[in-house]
């Protein structure tokens, strides 16, 4: 093989093809086939066109499927043409042979929704997904048998995995591309175990059962940032794990990274072909378990949507670099570096960091300053044509040179920088931005006279050149421009301030919108319409819509006070004014408490219960019982101890509580490390009933293990021996689950005199209050301690008052709030009450729809 397959480690095809040393990375090539997706030695194709693909994480499970439509309609407006979607085996197939394709693990209807939302799908079929999920995704019931090894070519791992696809390809392979969304399939993540013939032999099964798309791998590491990346042209690069911050842990305060969109322009100036931005969309851990020293929520420094479906600022910054992307997609393909081009060598000589790419007729460079700003001063000796750009440390700035609009019209030169290129039948539409006290230049050739429309005080005829040159500066954050003029074809500029162009938004169809804060969705065709997304306050937004059709008006719509009609720039402003409150928290105060478990009474009968001669690990729940009878010859005090724990255990003596073992698996850790409870206990003569309560944080992520027995590594519950003293406890029963619903407790009113330390049940109500913002509901739980919390019945997951997490809340979705609500909480600091706990909402995620219609 050729060197240059050293540099695809960020690869989506590697080390699939034909055995190869171990580690060495390969590139996939398929036969031709039926789906219409493939790759060549350099990208990605899809109907035969390269094309770059532009993924984001959106995960089904981790979204109440009422809001999937929401998710992907904004995954779709920050300009991704691509869904991340990793496939969990452990919420499909919970117990061996048991599968579960209903509800938030209904894959079918979320895939139809994709393609519905002309959206393309990366599945990641793992077994093994990582997704911050307990154990990666591989189900618990895979410890059951000693002999398989998970992650290896282990006969009971394989034939485990083979059943399970079966039954998951039912519903994936009618949905592969051309007729369905799915165009490329991952199997395993991040896999760097020993045995180099266990992902040939994922891949040969794969391809065995009908799969037609290519198949792929992660990047061997993942891609931090592109920085020291020297990369051939004539080698496919690009990643499935761009994540330049992990998903926060519990306690931490989420970190951002303002400055992602340099992240994704520097891999373009590089020749990335393709990118997933695993932690686009965040979620919330309702349906599966979270990995160790993850919290409830699923939350990163670079995602773009918070868990209410909520904007932060990396929506506009991903919404920058991937329409720039999608612009320049026949050019950035395949395009090969620029090395030598005059204008790259000014920069150069100025001792900026700057980039160049090339398909041989458009060129596109990109520049930044290593440290402070200032103006770069370049000079077109091809068009006799001087320019400043403004340059700082991030994000890279770009130059545009004989870049073809038409047949006969060209964008010479250009250091606007270029947000979206949109085709509205024969007119050309470019939505370009600058800085604040900055020039742009772009010079357009065309061989005939244009007609100017619009903007001609800028623009400048040179009959001699055949050529148009447009400058204009932008004097303060609200600016904005538009220049039109006619050659062979409408060539439309829309020129705004760079702060501007983050409440810009392209919809595909319909046509773009400036000034407005948040976009829930659009329909196109002859009925245009918009449905605004606003903050929840007192606002006046000037707003103006560029349509793709012969729109010239806004119906009478309330909160629209004023609209008017541009004919030579094709475009329609109009303003919103509205007054909306903000939501009122809902202070609980009226708590009612009951303790006890019926699990732990001595006569609870637990025969349907599983049977084992000693405690087994526990399977896919937060929560898990044992039970064990044994008989002392007399009464008396002594030393009962547990090998071997994780992560807590609450033990109960003849129905009397006895205590709770140190949660220490708070932060990420392996389970094979020992961690022994002990506790003094008081047995009566005769027989005596123990009843341990097991909790599991998630287990461990398994990250590096690989041809492992799974619950040696990760299994949670009681994972040792369990001694009276020196007699070891035989003859156990044991069961999963721990749910309020169903329960007799003997509720009271909770008081703060009560301070013993066992787990305490609390429960209160509480009305829905109407509000005509999509409320997001945030339950804050101060003065609590660590425990589980169901809402009318639906467990909404574990929290923990630590560290950030104290004051910040717990999503609930919407759809699970009725007029009037019952919430239950599980407090395993019994000592702790809820004092200061009350229904909050998220104000990013809390937003007004008004639905804005355009007519003729």
């Amino acid at each position: 093989m050729r060197p240059r397959a050293r540099h695809l480690a960020v690869a989506f095809a590697i080390a699939l093809a034909a055995p190869a040393r171990a580690g060495t990375p390969q590139l996939l090539r398929l036969p031709p086939g039926s789906s219409g997706a493939t790759f060549d030695q350099k990208s990605f194709l899809f109907d035969g066109q390269p094309v770059l693909l532009l993924a984001g994480g959106v995960h089904y499970f981790r979204i109440h499927p009422d809001e999937w439509p929401d998710r992907l309609a904004q995954t779709r407006l920050a300009g991704f043409n691509t869904v991340d979607v990793p496939v969990p085996w452990n919420l499909h197939e919970p117990a061996r042979g048991s599968f579960r394709f209903d509800g938030i693990a209904n894959l079918a209807d979320f895939l139809d929704l994709c393609h519905r939302h002309k959206l393309r799908v990366l599945l990641r079929i793992g077994p093994y997904v990582n997704a911050a999920l307990s154990n990666g995704g591989l189900p618990a019931w895979l410890g059951d048998q000693p002999e398989c090894r998970v992650r290896s070519t282990s006969s009971e791992f394989l034939a485990a995995v083979k059943a399970w696809w079966r039954r998951l390809f039912a519903v994936v392979l009618p949905r592969q591309a051309p007729g369905g969304p799915v165009v490329m399939v991952q199997i395993e993540d991040g896999y760097k175990g020993l045995q180099s013939g266990y992902l040939a032999r994922l891949y040969e099964e794969a391809e065995g059962m009908g799969v037609k798309v290519p198949v792929v791998l992660s990047g061997l590491s993942p891609c931090k940032d592109f920085a020291g990346l020297r990369v051939p042209d004539n080698s496919l690069f690009a990643t499935t794990d761009l994540e330049p911050l992990a998903p926060c842990q519990w306690g931490d305060t989420p970190r951002r990274c303002p400055r992602f969109d340099d992240v994704l322009f520097e891999g373009l100036a590089k020749g990335i072909d393709g990118y997933s931005l695993r932690a686009w969309a965040a979620g919330t851990h309702l349906a599966v378990l979270q990995a160790s020293a993850f919290p409830t929520r699923y939350e990163s420094g670079t995602m773009g949507l918070t868990e209410g479906g909520g904007y932060t600022e990396l929506h506009a910054a991903c919404r920058k670099a991937n329409f720039f992307a999608r612009a320049f997609e026949p050019v950035l393909a395949r395009a090969n570096a620029a090395s030598a081009h005059p204008l790259l060598a000014q920069a150069q000589r100025k001792g900026l960091v700057a980039y160049g790419r090339t398909d041989g007729t458009t060129t596109l460079l990109f520049v930044k300053r290593r440290y402070g700003a200032g103006t770069l001063e370049l000079h077109s000796e091809a068009l006799d044509l001087d320019a400043g750009l403004a340059v700082a440390e991030a994000p890279f700035r770009h130059v545009v040179v004989d870049h073809p609009l038409t047949a006969d019209t060209r964008l010479a030169f250009s250091t606007a920088q270029v947000f979206a290129h949109q085709r509205f039948g024969r007119r050309q539409m470019l939505v370009v931005y600058t800085p604040v006290d900055s020039e742009m230049v772009m010079a357009f050739r065309t061989k005939r006279r244009p007609t100017l429309r619009a903007g001609a005080g800028q623009m400048s005829w040179d009959d001699r050149k055949k050529q148009i040159v447009l400058r204009w500066r932008c004097k303060d954050k609200k600016a904005k421009a538009d220049f039109v003029f006619d050659a062979d074809a409408p060539i439309h500029v829309v020129a705004l301030a760079e702060s501007l162009a983050d409440d810009t938004w392209v919809l595909e169809g319909t046509g773009v919108l400036v000034g407005a804060p948040g976009v829930g969705g659009w329909t196109p065709g002859s009925s245009r319409e918009v449905e605004l997304l606003l903050p929840a306050r007192r606002s006046r937004l000037d707003m103006s819509f560029y349509p793709a059709g012969q729109e010239r008006s806004v119906p009478k719509t309330p909160g629209v006070a004023s609209a008017s009609y541009d004919a030579a720039a094709r475009r329609i402003d109009f303003r919103v004014d509205y007054n909306a409150s903000r939501p009122i928290p809902v202070p609980l105060r009226q708590w009612e408490t009951a303790a006890g478990f019926a699990e732990a009474a001595p006569d609870y009968d637990d025969a349907g219960w599983t049977a084992t001669p000693r405690p087994k690990p526990l399977g896919e729940a937060p929560y898990g019982w044992y039970r064990c009878e044994f008989r002392v010859p007399r009464a008396g005090r002594e030393q009962l101890q547990f090998r071997n724990v994780a992560d807590a255990v609450t033990v109960f003596l003849n129905g009397a509580y006895v205590g709770t073992s140190p949660t220490k698996r708070l932060v990420d850790a392996q389970r094979n490390f020992q961690h022994p409870a002990s506790f003094d206990v008081t047995v009566k003569s005769g027989p005596n009933v123990l009843a341990v309560l097991a909790k599991n944080w998630g287990r461990y992520r398994n990250t590096t293990s690989f041809d492992v027995q799974l619950g040696k590594t990760t299994g949670w519950g009681i994972l040792g021996e369990v001694l009276l003293g020196p007699r070891p406890l035989l003859r156990w029963r044991q069961r999963e689950g721990l749910a309020p619903k169903g329960r007799r407790l003997a509720w009271a009113a909770a008081t703060d005199d009560a301070r013993d330390a066992q787990p305490r049940w609390f429960r209160a109500e509480f009305p829905r209050r109407p509000h005509p913002a999509r409320v997001v509901p945030r339950l804050v739980l101060k003065g609590m301690g660590h425990g589980a919390i169901w809402i009318n019945g639906h467990f909404a997951g574990l929290y923990q008052q630590r560290g950030h997490d104290a004051g910040r809340g717990y999503y609930l979705p919407r759809a699970w709030l009725l007029k009037q609500n019952e919430i239950i909480v599980l407090e395993e600091e019994g000592s702790r009450r809820p004092t200061q706990v009350e229904l909050n909402y998220d104000r990013r995620s809390s937003l007004i729809p008004l639905r804005v219609g355009f007519a003729p």
